[in-house]
């Protein structure tokens, strides 16, 4: 049993946030269709800006790069899991995108904080950088399908033989993204 002493603590908006997930938890039970397909690339763009909320409150920098090192982890992965390989793919890329945009990350950083770039110039440098990963993502049609975007099939993530978790359907893709939103 929930001790009550923890619920009464619990301010306003963190009772409406926990309201909010409890809710999207129960929501396949009560929904399907479309909208259980689309909200899992809500909540990865909610993640998104989080990501954007937590370097502008703890530090007070406004980047718009956060966008293009999300395009750029999402398009490693979305590549290395199209090309398959040995092993599940799935796993190869999502190490491969996050190492491949936090390098592109520590460049860009190392070169902005090193010549001191700060406030509305440090904002358009980013805003800058997010256009031109857009601009690479459009024209380079051969590898990242352009305008209508990479086609990937969805992945199953396995630990050894015994364990194989399929994200196939909508249900399991939605449960999954949940679970990465709640951490």
């Amino acid at each position: 049993m929930v001790n009550s002493k923890i619920i009464k603590n619990i301010t306003g908006e963190n009772k409406a946030a926990l309201i909010i997930f409890i809710l999207m938890g129960l929501l396949p039970i009560f929904v399907s269709g479309y909208i259980i397909f689309i909200l899992p690339q809500y909540m990865l763009f909610g993640l998104l800006a989080v990501s954007l909320c937590i370097l502008w409150g703890y530090s007070g920098i406004i980047s718009f790069g956060q966008a293009a090192f999300f395009a750029i982890g999402a398009y490693t992965m979305g590549i290395v899991i199209r090309e398959g390989g040995a092993i599940n793919p799935a796993y190869i890329g999502i190490v491969c995108g996050a190492l491949l945009s936090g390098i592109v990350a520590l460049i860009v950083g190392y070169f902005l904080f090193s010549v001191k770039v700060r406030s509305t110039y440090f904002v358009l440098a980013t805003l800058a950088l997010s256009i031109i990963v857009e601009q690479l993502a459009k024209s380079q049609k051969d590898i990242t399908g352009g305008w209508n975007g990479l086609f990937v099939d969805r992945i199953t993530l396995t630990m050894g033989p015994f364990i194989e978790y399929s994200l196939f359907n909508d249900i399991p893709m939605y449960y999954f993204v949940f679970f990465i939103t709640l951490l």
